[in-house]
């Protein structure tokens, strides 16, 4: 199933940093698992709402992704630094 992380956690099962917003694959019982931890809810089901227009805007609000230190990864890949700069560059590529 694909959720979308509600805010920013480390994932310690993946040995990785979710960030807002951040769409991944994983099992219900995971699903569970990391809405159950003592942090409240983490993550929301998303399987059905990327169908569709819901889907394709919500894949769009997730860029620019920030990655730390100023720097954001913009949909193409490429990273660029300061988030006014990087929301242009992202806007230009929609166009």
């Amino acid at each position: 199933m694909k959720v979308k992380a509600l805010r920013n956690f480390t994932d310690l099962k993946e040995n990785k940093r979710r960030v807002e917003n951040e769409v991944f694959e994983v099992t219900e019982e995971r699903f569970k698992e990391i809405n159950g931890a003592d942090y409240g809810e983490l993550v929301e089901d998303v399987s059905e709402s990327t169908d569709g227009d819901n889907g394709e805007n919500g894949e769009n609000e997730n860029f620019p992704k920030h990655t730390g230190g100023g720097w954001y990864e913009l949909s193409n890949g490429e990273k660029i630094k300061g988030k006014d700069e990087a929301e242009a560059a992202e806007k230009a590529l929609e166009k």
